[in-house]
């Protein structure tokens, strides 16, 4: 699948890389729509996916490389080949599984 890393976003301790994907948008409703019974406020929330390049740094920090990557950020398409799943622990995140679209080679 094909999506547009399309813009930068200012996350306030941190800067991420906006990604606009029908595709994408329509398996993210999908799967909200299966897990909807444990989903909590957070989770109801719009879903603006991106990726995240900087996280829980000082504001100056962030407003430093926001300013540098504006100045020269171009938008480009990506391929996505597959999703992670993570689990929450209270604090730290666990890595499960990949699932790649289509066949395995």
């Amino acid at each position: 699948m094909t999506a547009d890393v399309s813009g930068l976003r200012h996350l306030g301790t941190g800067v991420a890389f906006t990604i606009a994907s029908p595709d994408l948008q329509g398996i993210h409703a999908k799967l909200r729509g299966e897990f909807i019974p444990w989903l909590g406020g957070q989770d109801m929330q719009k879903w603006q996916p991106h990726i995240t390049i900087q996280n829980k740094v000082s504001r100056l920090v962030a407003d430093t490389l926001h300013v540098s990557l504006v100045r020269e950020f171009r938008p480009h398409p990506i391929e996505i080949v597959g999703l992670d799943l993570w689990r929450h622990l209270n604090g730290p995140w666990q890595h499960e599984t990949f699932a790649m679209f289509g066949k395995v080679p």
